[in-house]
């Protein structure tokens, strides 16, 4: 089939096409497979298992596919694959059962070649592949393989690369299948070590979280996504030649929409006076979530899952970076002046490492076990700094409580003060961010008496107010606590130190143990 005959056939869908809202009873499946490890003479992939993953989890965000309805099948070999294929197409003839209307979708990213899947040893045909797709009844499928040689999936049509393309297809109104593949029959598909995946891939869910809405509609469909993807891995492999291919045989009106980036719950927008190319990373966890060339003129929303995210911005020799914490959800719009500039050198000195705000600034209070014989818990408060260092922490503080004990026969008046300094180590994977370390404290625990009856005891006996009394202690011990993100730079945090006090004050046992809870208020800078 020439070149031209596809593209009429896209033209002629597209000149059919209609607005068509999906219908209830439309059911999406996804099986989305990944293995890094193909033949002894295969040189082992890097990140086709980790790709697999991040189709299913953009899919589960955006695609309007239910955690059960979802299948992720890593690092097996090809009689595993099959067996789980065969768990999916079950899956859909129940559905169909059921009087549902279901819409398939298969994500391959693995060793290719010679019209085969290596699988650990094993194989599996592209055709066999697809000719158990093209016989699972579902009304709709959809196949994306990123594979090397993976246009030989698409050859029973005669399918070959072609330019960038407009396709407007929705279920529940399109019947039939389109099959994308990374490359041409004869091509190798191109995994890099920056992007830490796929470079079909990698373009492909940008598109999907945002970059490929050409009518900002809030919504990619699968032909805005394949026009996206093709100009982008095109551009990414001038030098090795990589075409996606792609081959449909489907009929109807709608648009066929892959994901909805408009109703994501967590998202970053880039105004339409921004311009310029963009990186987005996450954090802790260095990956290369997104790359995008922004326009001027045009608003993207960029769809994300919640969590920690830098973003980079290409500034000649220099780079500008700002943060965003959206560990539960939320929508951040980019404002430029928020950029910190830092030479290319330091930005590749600092790794994945940058934090925009490591200061922050707090005010604490806390609760502390007896210490004193016939003292009760004491109440104190405090404010410190703190620097972090990605994972590592490292705080001061100090603080100040004073009371009164009233006894029958003297009434003991006392303030402590203490300088804390503490480091440890934060978990930065959850939204609340759990931290660990030890502590050493130094503290002056000054007291003064008073007795009812002082001015009598001078007259009659002739004996002054006992003298105050100053002791300097030393404490130790480790802690426990929990940070929890608040709105903008502020944060809250929940501790439990663990503590070991040296105090040698009148009458009273030098060491103690003892427990301390706190409770702060921080913000970042």
């Amino acid at each position: 089939m020439s070149c031209l005959v596809v593209m009429c056939r896209w033209a002629l869908l597209a000149c059919l096409l209609c607005a068509a809202p999906s219908r209830a009873g439309d059911v999406r499946l996804l099986l989305s497979i990944g293995n890094n490890v193909g033949d002894p003479s295969d040189e082992p992939l890097e990140h086709a298992e980790r790709d697999a993953e991040r189709v299913a989890t953009l899919f589960l965000d955006l695609g309007q596919i239910a955690p059960p309805r979802v299948q992720l099948v890593l690092g097996q070999t090809a009689p595993v694959v099959r067996e789980r294929i065969a768990e999916t197409l079950g899956r859909v003839k129940e559905l169909m059962d059921a009087g549902e209307e279901v819409s398939l979708f298969v994500f391959v990213s693995a060793h290719g070649k010679n019209g085969a899947f290596h699988l650990k040893g094993t194989h599996l045909s592209m055709a066999e592949l697809r000719a158990l797709v093209e016989h699972s009844g579902a009304r709709f499928k959809l196949v994306v393989v990123d594979a090397c040689e993976s246009g030989a999936i698409t050859r029973a049509k005669g399918a070959r690369a072609v330019p960038e393309f407009t396709l407007t297809l929705e279920p529940p109104a399109v019947k039939g299948s389109v099959y994308l593949s990374s490359s041409g029959p004869a091509e190798a598909s191109q995994e890099f070590a920056s992007l830490k995946g796929s470079l079909f891939t990698h373009h492909w869910l940008t598109g999907l979280r945002g970059d490929a809405d050409v009518d900002g509609d809030g919504r990619v469909s699968l032909g805005e996504s394949y026009s996206y993807t093709f100009r982008r891995t095109v551009a990414g492999a001038a030098q090795a030649g990589q075409h996606p291919v792609f081959d449909i045989d489907a009929a109807g009106a709608g648009d066929v929409i892959l994901s909805q980036p408009g109703a994501a719950r967590s998202a970053i927008v880039f105004p339409p006076e921004v311009e310029g190319n963009f990186v987005l990373m996450s954090q802790p966890r260095p990956d290369l979530v997104a790359e995008v060339s922004k326009a001027r003129g045009r608003p993207l929303r960029l769809a994300v899952t919640p969590g920690r995210y830098v973003l980079r911005k290409r500034l000649g020799m220099s780079v500008g970076l700002v943060t965003f914490e959206l560990p539960f959800g939320g929508v951040r719009t980019l404002d430029e002046r928020e950029l910190t500039v830092l030479h290319f050198a330091e930005v590749v000195a600092k790794g994945s490492s940058f934090e925009q705000r490591p200061l922050a600034f707090f005010l604490e209070g806390s609760v502390e076990s007896e210490q004193l014989v016939g003292a009760a818990a004491r109440w104190r408060g405090g404010a410190g700094l703190r620097a972090t260092f990605g994972a590592l922490w490292l705080r001061g503080a100090v603080s100040l409580t004073g009371g009164q004990t009233v006894g029958a026969k003297v009434t003991t008046g006392e303030w402590q003060g203490g300088v804390r300094l503490s480091a440890g180590w934060r978990y930065l994977q959850w939204p609340v961010i759990p931290f660990a370390g030890l502590l050493i404290e130094g503290r002056v625990l000054s007291q003064r008496y008073q007795r009812p009856d002082e001015a009598r005891l001078a007259q009659v006996f002739g004996v002054g107010p006992i003298a105050p009394r100053t002791s300097l202690g030393l404490t130790g011990g480790a802690l426990l606590g929990l940070e929890v993100p608040l709105a903008e730079r502020f944060f809250a945090a929940a501790e439990l130190d663990a503590l070991l006090r040296w105090l040698p004050a009148e009458g009273q046992p030098p060491v103690s143990a003892g427990l301390e809870g706190k409770l702060s208020l921080g913000v970042r800078f």
